[in-house]
C-alpha cells in the first residue's frame, strides 16, 4: 500500500513537471497564445508520463492541474 502511494506521489509530480514543461513549448500554443491542449496531451503520451496502465489516473489529474493552470 505505501508503494502504491509513493508511485501515485510520483506520478502527481511527473505529470505536473510535463505539464509545465508542455505548456511552455511554443509548438503547443494556438495562434491567440492559448494553450492548445492535445499536443499537451501528446507530449505527455510521447515522454511516457501518461500510459496504457496509469492513464485513467493520470487524465483524471491532467484535468484538474490544467485546470489550475488556467485559473493562475
Amino acid at each position: 500500500m505505501r508503494k502504491e502511494r509513493e508511485n501515485m506521489k510520483n506520478l502527481d509530480i511527473k505529470i505536473r513537471k510535463a505539464l509545465a514543461v508542455a505548456c511552455n513549448d511554443k509548438k503547443n500554443l494556438n495562434e491567440d497564445g492559448s494553450i492548445n491542449w492535445n499536443f499537451v496531451d501528446a507530449d505527455l503520451w510521447l515522454n511516457n508520463v501518461i500510459t496504457t496502465e496509469n492513464q485513467v489516473v493520470a487524465y483524471e489529474w491532467f484535468d484538474g492541474i490544467a485546470t489550475e493552470m488556467e485559473s493562475v
